[in-house]
């Protein structure tokens, strides 16, 4: 944290960049989505991750301001109980005030250290609960897809953006609304309909609605939409594998909205089937369109800027923790992710920054999915994110008066 300075600028775009004080500026940082979750637990090592990115140059991080059920016991924010609601009952009814100490505490660490933070409202997947829960609260079932179009849902959701929006941080005294280091509100982690089909009607009013409702409480912040990029409908030959045209999703359609300040993309070769260790090749091929495309259309398209804001390979050896070679990885950060972004923001495009996925510390390596990322230990990886950091962020606009 030594030098650091803390982040009192908010921040907006003009046009297709990121703008503090009338300046350009460009984001590099990582994904740690257990910040609140390991504050409240007392769990070692959320420090040392933002002392890591600060100390490398990274401005950016993404994290989860949504806890919907006990991964482990005591980490809820929304602690309702895993069947239907009572009638009159609504989630925010069950919030942890220890949690939301938790997430104040983690803004204002991030803020001290010069750090924009993405706060992430809810997850498409189960992990720590997600629309499943959701739906279980509602219905006393899952009904994933219901998440998008049940109004006592959405009226739901509204209620937690309400409750963060204007909650008052304890250790900074202001309210979140008046929060320079929050980035962004950011809608939902990767939406998808769990039902596939090719009708993006559903996810597209949801956003639509959402995010001119936290637009209406939130005048201060920008909002985005999490989504991973794919293509549907018309734009769906986009993609490079047809599976993605029926996940109910749009990348053009869904960030064209007016309340939607920047795109977002999220790249995931090993996880998508591309087998980026086996066929390195093929799958290079695949990463590098997928984010080459969605740079050009944030820019031609949309007129917005682009975060690629979640992108990991394994180690060559599929291993966890620290330690085993990341020779692919680090030629697939190079040249399909980091690369193509690096050009465009040279060239003053729409590229605004990336978060890897994900750095840990030692004292949450058991938590590694095996994309994870340890610093210094990860000696090459480390040198090419240190390096990405301070391309992406030299000569922006300091985030300080």
């Amino acid at each position: 944290m030594s030098g650091a300075q803390p982040v009192v600028d908010f921040m907006r775009r003009s046009g297709w960049q990121f703008v503090a004080r009338g300046r350009p500026i460009r984001f590099a940082g990582t994904n740690c989505y257990c910040q609140m979750i390991h504050r409240r637990t007392g769990h070692t090592g959320a420090d040392d991750v933002l002392d890591a990115m600060a100390a490398r140059g990274m401005n950016l991080l993404r994290t989860w301001a949504f806890q919907d059920c006990a991964e482990r016991p005591g980490d809820c924010l929304l602690g309702a109980p895993a069947e239907r609601l009572p009638a009159g009952k609504e989630p925010v009814d069950y919030v942890c005030e220890e949690t939301l100490v938790a997430l104040d505490r983690t803004i204002a660490a991030a803020a001290a250290r010069g750090i924009y933070v993405v706060l992430t409202l809810v997850n498409n997947w189960d992990d720590f609960g997600g629309m499943n829960r959701w739906t279980l609260w509602r219905f006393g079932r899952g009904d994933h897809d219901a998440f998008f179009t049940d109004p006592t849902i959405r009226c739901w959701y509204k209620s937690l953006a309400n409750l963060l929006v204007g909650r008052v941080n304890t250790v900074t005294g202001r309210a979140y609304r008046d929060e320079p280091a929050i980035l962004t509100w950011q809608l939902a982690n990767e939406a998808r309909l769990a039902r596939g089909g090719a009708d993006g009607t559903a996810i597209d009013a949801w956003i639509a609605e959402m995010a001119e409702h936290i637009k209406g409480i939130d005048p201060n912040h920008m909002v985005s939409t999490g989504i991973e990029g794919f293509y549907g409908g018309s734009h769906a030959d986009r993609n490079p594998d047809g599976w993605m045209g029926r996940c109910g999703t749009d990348f053009i359609d869904n960030h064209r909205h007016d309340a939607i300040d920047f795109a977002t993309c999220h790249v995931w070769p090993q996880n998508w089937g591309w087998d980026p260790i086996g066929r390195p090749a093929a799958a290079m091929q695949k990463a590098s369109r997928f984010v080459l495309c969605r740079i050009y259309d944030a820019q031609d398209a949309l007129g917005k800027p682009l975060l690629l804001e979640e992108f990991g390979i394994p180690r060559d050896n599929a291993g966890r923790g620290p330690g085993g070679p990341t020779t692919i990885r680090d030629r697939f950060f190079a040249e399909a992710f980091l690369g193509p972004g690096e050009d465009s923001a040279r060239n003053d495009g729409a590229f605004g920054g990336s978060a890897v996925w994900s750095i840990f510390d030692d004292a949450t390596a058991d938590w590694d999915d095996g994309n994870g990322i340890f610093l210094p230990q990860d000696a090459s990886t480390d040198a090419l994110l240190t390096a990405h950091a301070r391309r992406m962020t030299q000569g922006s606009a300091p985030p300080v008066a």
